[in-house]
């Protein structure tokens, strides 16, 4: 990996919003009809950017969707990476024993890996990668206090912190402040307030019973392509 930051001279390209934007999120609120917040900030956030020269793709804000489990938040934003073109991680906040998963950890110790920030950025050949932390209600869960990804994440999440982020096991300085942040859960109450500061919240309903018609398939279509079953 240090071979790829060297070759690169520590960047990588970012990813732009598509030129058919429009058609795109014509597509993309009918199929989430029932998250018109989600629908609306990121394509105002694409709206914005049609307007200048060069258009990265940037959410702006760090995203929080908050709802009732089952209503496809997480898909909805891993979709919402795919149809833009750049490339996206989802980490489960539940699942994480500690932080050294999304920051690295220091060569000398046993499993000493780099970290999923690090990865994305390198090896995705991506600055400005989604990242999708699925359940942050439960992050506070996860790990002790001085390693977990609760304290990770007031570091990664600081845009000063991540103009130069260091990866544990890479031990150099990496430019992560274009990554974007779509956050889920299913409460904020039990969601750290220096956490939860940082985002903004959007709120997801359930689905109508008519408009589960539209979502059900699409779901279906991307569990189907994710765990090879066969073609949908």
């Amino acid at each position: 990996m240090l071979e790829r930051i060297l070759e690169r001279q520590g960047c990588a390209p970012l990813g732009m919003w598509p030129e058919n934007w429009e058609q795109l999120f014509e597509k993309f609120g009918a199929r989430y009809p029932h998250m018109e917040g989600l629908v609306r900030v990121t394509r105002e956030s694409c709206a914005l950017a049609s307007l200048m020269e060069t258009r990265p793709v940037a959410l702006g804000d760090l995203l929080l969707l908050v709802g009732p489990p089952g209503v496809g938040k997480t898909d909805a934003a891993m979709f919402l990476a795919e149809m833009v073109g750049v490339a996206t991680r989802r980490i489960g906040c539940a699942d994480v024993t500690n932080g050294f998963d999304m920051t690295g950890m220091s060569e000398g110790w046993a499993g000493a890996k780099p970290g999923h920030l690090a990865k994305m950025l390198i090896l995705e050949d991506c600055a400005n990668p989604l990242v999708v932390l699925d359940e942050l209600d439960k992050v506070s869960l996860a790990g002790r206090a001085s390693d977990s990804l609760e304290a990770r994440l007031y570091s990664v999440l600081e845009p000063i912190s991540a103009k130069s982020f260091r990866d544990e096991f890479l031990d150099v300085p990496l430019d992560i402040m274009a990554f974007n942040w779509i956050a889920t859960a299913n409460s904020i109450d039990s969601i750290p307030s220096p956490i939860l500061d940082r985002f903004r919240v959007i709120q997801v309903r359930s689905p109508s019973r008519e408009e589960l018609r539209s979502l059900i398939p699409g779901i279906y279509r991307t569990i189907i392509e994710n765990e090879s079953w066969g073609e949908a």
